[in-house]
């Protein structure tokens, strides 16, 4: 329990502190005066011992989309107007509710309940969208079990009468996975201001963590680029970027049609799988009934640094013995500065293993204290 005292004005009828009592009445007369117990707050301690908290399990890394949507990470779509974002929210939503993979190509491992808001485009036009998704996915309709939807209802995240509208929904339907289209149609404050983007991005916070729900908010990018971390294309305050743990960007190409993405992840795959930057286009069916994104592969100017650490993987793994970041750069016809780089990424990978010999990094396949081993001999 927890007990107060408060303290009387001063004689000019000021407030006072502490000190400033005692100063002026004696420590005799702030013991005489009346004490109360404090309400019980109904938060409950909340610490644990580090040795508990270390020697817990490790929470598991689930995926709602393999390599780009775990489970619990709330995130972003953001793009310019008329670059496919309302299109990804919806092959999302409906890859996720059915259990199919998302372009044919990144796993969907389990289905998930799936809760889209939808206040930028009218029902006609989601409705035909989603049909065209459906027929170009073998006709599998998603079940009323595992995604719902609410299109230009009014909701506002900033008005408290839709906030318990909006909780009592998550409550009764328990989404995993919740999409808002678009941020700026949700709300009416000022994208701009760290404290109004606050006040919004903390309750959706609490939803997603007392409910366990994840947020998928779709943005659009600043006018110009915002240089340095990816996050400062996400037009508004920083406060937004700093809400994504889970961020997709669409841009145009020159060429027609196809849409480059680049993924941002706080939590990458471990396994090496991770694609930072692909390309997909918005392909109709060759019966013209469907629509649905194609998975176009690694981007002409980055697939040769894909194909060039793949070389350096294949030198190493298959050497009978240690080499130097010289003998890679040689091997594969790089500089040894872009040798090393792939190396150390490879290293984090756990692909392949290091040891100082020399004075110099010693590559060697992933085996953990065998080249160690080796080399005291």
């Amino acid at each position: 329990m927890v007990w107060a005292i408060n303290l009387p004005p001063a004689a000019d009828g000021s407030k006072q502190g502490f000190d400033d009592f005692v100063a002026a009445c004696g420590i005799e007369a702030f013991h005489a005066l009346d004490v109360f117990e404090l309400p019980q707050t109904d938060i409950p301690p909340f610490t644990i011992g580090i040795s508990e908290f270390l020697e817990g399990p490790e929470p598991p890394l689930a995926w709602g989309i393999k390599g780009l949507q775990p489970v619990g990470a709330n995130g972003f779509r953001i793009a310019d107007p008329k670059t496919g974002k309302s299109w990804l929210m919806l092959e999302e939503a409906y890859s996720m509710s059915t259990g199919q993979d998302l372009f044919n190509y990144f796993k969907v491992p389990s289905r998930r309940k799936v809760l889209l808001i939808e206040e930028e485009d009218h029902s006609r036009r989601v409705k035909r969208r989603l049909e065209r998704i459906i027929r170009a996915h073998g006709g599998v309709r998603p079940s009323d079990e595992y995604f719902r939807i609410s299109v230009k209802k009014g909701l506002r995240l900033d008005d408290n009468k839709w906030r318990e509208v909006l909780e009592w929904e998550i409550q009764n339907f328990r989404p995993e996975f919740v999409y808002l289209d678009v941020w700026n149609r949700l709300h009416s404050k000022d994208i701009n201001s760290a404290e109004e983007m606050s006040g919004i991005i903390l309750f959706l916070d609490q939803l997603s963590r007392e409910h366990s729900c994840t947020f998928v908010i779709i943005h659009h990018t600043r006018k110009m680029d915002g240089g340095g971390d990816k996050h400062n294309e996400i037009m508004g305050s920083r406060v937004l970027g700093g809400f994504s743990e889970a961020t997709i960007f669409l841009k145009p190409t020159k060429e027609k049609g196809v849409i480059r993405a680049t993924v941002i992840l706080k939590d990458e795959p471990e396994d090496g799988s991770f694609e930072s930057e692909f390309q997909i286009k918005l392909t109709d069916t060759p019966d013209g009934m469907g629509t649905c994104f194609e998975y176009l592969g690694t981007p002409p100017e980055r697939q040769a640094s894909v194909d060039l650490r793949e070389k350096i993987k294949d030198v190493v793994l298959n050497s009978d013995h240690g080499l130097k970041i010289k003998d890679v750069a040689e091997a594969v016809g790089c500089g040894k500065t872009t040798a090393q780089e792939h190396l150390e990424v490879l290293f984090d990978l756990k692909i392949v293993n290091r040891v100082k010999v020399a004075q110099a990094w010693t590559y060697t396949p992933h085996e953990p204290h065998a080249f160690n081993e080796g080399a005291k001999q």
